[in-house]
């Protein structure tokens, strides 16, 4: 990625080693490809500052890009490059990224951080990864125990959607709402509200992903309360949703 960045040919690896030679910067890594990082931090933060703004910027950028062509999995570092240089749109769907992987590797403080980061600049970014976020966000909080704290991300959810037009994630933010307060809040009347809306929203041939999430919760539902009749209509919703979707 230096390569990339700096053009330098043989002209950078000699720089380098000029540079380890005076104990200023060392290498960390060889493999898969090797990797440089100052001795101190005072010599990084006195090299980086001495850059001009827009100079930095334009490195980051360029860092970015190389990353995503070399180590795309490397989310968060692509994401922190992409918001060093000023472009919240490009590193929006890093930061979801970034979320999604700490959350399988169980990292879920760094997990809720990444996703939140990304809500913070979800004005810039496309619909996919303002929902993939909100919805990363509030998972987390529901499986921790915070149960409010997920319904008030979805709440926000739900409004981010409405403002944007966009009927499937107005969908999910009913449904994922509905169940919460259904399921895991006791509040069944109050689900209803959510669930009623959906059920409207998603009737027909309009989303059938959004009407067989509801239906799905809907059978859990009928379930608990020993509702069976339900159930099976219920699940009726899930075969002909999953058909037509």
């Amino acid at each position: 990625a230096l390569a990339d960045i700096a053009g330098q040919g043989a002209a950078l690896e000699e720089s380098l080693s000029v540079l380890q030679r005076r104990d200023l910067v060392r290498e960390t890594a060889r493999l898969p490809e090797r990797r440089y990082a100052f001795k101190h931090a005072l010599t990084h933060d006195a090299a980086y500052d001495s850059l001009l703004l827009s100079r930095r910027r334009h490195l980051h950028h360029m860092a970015a890009e190389a990353l995503r062509r070399r180590t795309p999995d490397e989310a968060a570092e692509i994401a922190r490059h992409y918001l060093e240089a000023r472009q919240s749109a490009a590193a929006l769907p890093f930061l979801v990224r970034a979320g999604q992987q700490a959350a399988a590797a169980y990292a879920t403080p760094e997990a809720i951080s990444f996703f939140a980061r990304a809500l913070e600049n979800e004005q810039h970014g496309d619909t996919a990864a303002v929902r993939a976020a909100y919805e990363g966000l509030a998972a987390l909080q529901s499986i921790g125990a915070e149960p409010q704290a997920a319904l008030d991300t979805y709440q926000r959810m739900l409004a981010a959607a409405e403002a944007r037009g966009d009927l499937p994630m107005t969908i999910s933010a009913l449904n994922k709402m509905g169940s919460l307060l259904a399921l895991t809040m006791g509040q069944f009347e109050q689900a209803e509200q959510y669930l009623g809306r959906a059920e409207q929203l998603a009737a027909g041939d309009t989303d059938p992903e959004g009407y067989a999430e509801l239906s799905i919760v809907r059978c859990q539902m009928c379930t608990a309360q020993a509702d069976f009749d339900s159930v099976v209509r219920y699940m009726d919703g899930v075969v002909t949703s999953s058909i037509k979707s």
